[in-house]
């Protein structure tokens, strides 16, 4: 069962999330979000997690440039995507010069979810 971890400030959109992962027609995965980058990191270490996405402006730091780098040495194999409502920022141009598996519009992700999640990435 695929485990993702949800990294963002905005609990409304831990809500969203879960909504679009729910009403897909994806069975058995299981979600976990979280608001703060301690809580992020400590569901990392546990190596269970698949998938992380994290929201590029992740509060109190400025965007992802500055978050990534907490989080990475605790990925283990996970994949990780930054998630974002401008993907236009400069510093999401390319998901390799930021060494993430993917870059996704928040809006777009949600239509993404209701396929199959590991395929989002073959998108990205």
């Amino acid at each position: 069962m695929p485990q993702i971890l949800y990294i963002d400030d905005d609990c409304a959109e831990h809500k969203f999330f879960e909504h679009f992962l729910k009403t897909s027609p994806q069975h058995g995965v299981e979600l976990t979000c979280v608001d703060t980058l301690e809580a992020a990191i400590k569901c990392l270490q546990t190596g269970a997690i698949d998938i992380v996405f994290l929201d590029d402006r992740f509060r109190p730091y400025m965007s992802s440039l500055e978050t990534l780098p907490k989080i990475q040495p605790h990925l283990n194999s996970a994949k990780i995507a930054i998630v974002s409502s401008s993907t236009d920022a400069s510093h999401l141009k390319s998901a390799s010069m930021l060494g993430v598996d993917g870059i996704f519009n928040k809006d777009a992700l949600r239509d993404l979810l209701s396929g199959n999640v590991f395929d989002i990435f073959a998108k990205a």
